[in-house]
């Protein structure tokens, strides 16, 4: 909504319009950063990624505000933020995302100093190709096991996985997040 909304923080290239293809990159960075997913956009019938979809409403964002950074002191309930503002030597930030609990959420906005925040810089741990193992929910048996599977890409922090025997009903391989503490819907266990 905030695309079509015209938000400062889509207009990825300051023009001062929000186009299909900035929302389509805003989107896939913030469902990566906050819920450990990427999600797809098909378009058919003419339509262009470069489609103006709003203007944007009000001033470009300068500084550090809307970066997705991660907080880096333990005393925080969620280890990922965005930067709504800043001032001398803090930040105001909202975490979101997996907490310490496993558990969605968003926090609420507090100041926090600067050196307590980092740029957010997904890292590759696996190589495509590297076989490992996943915990993931079986929903017949109503328990989460373990399973042999086959990293075959990374984009933004997520992994998709082959899992042995696992496919989609059209066909294409299920989705699984990348190893983070204490995530349960599907987590890295160990590399095989």
């Amino acid at each position: 909504m905030a695309g079509l909304r015209g938000s400062p923080y889509v207009d990825m290239d300051d023009d001062g319009f929000i186009r299909l293809g900035e929302l389509r990159r805003f989107t896939m960075r913030e469902m990566a950063f906050t819920d450990f997913a990427i999600p797809t956009l098909q378009t058919t019938g003419g339509f262009s990624l470069n489609t103006v979809l709003s203007k944007r409403t009000g001033d470009p964002y300068t500084g550090r505000i809307g970066e997705c950074v991660e907080l880096i002191d333990e005393g925080f309930p969620y280890p990922r933020a965005h930067i709504f503002n800043e001032r001398t030597n803090e930040v105001l930030v909202q975490d979101v995302g997996i907490g310490k609990s496993g558990r969605f959420g968003v926090g609420t906005q507090r100041w926090v100093p600067v050196n307590t925040t980092r740029q957010w810089k997904p890292e590759r741990m696996y190589s495509n190709g590297a076989t490992v193992r996943v915990k993931v929910w079986n929903s017949e048996t109503e328990e989460y096991e373990q399973r042999p599977a086959e990293v075959t890409n990374f984009l933004l922090g997520v992994y998709e996985v082959q899992i042995q025997g696992r496919r989609t009903r059209d066909g294409s391989f299920e989705r699984f997040d990348p190893p983070v503490p204490d995530f349960t819907r599907a987590e890295f266990v160990e590399p095989r």
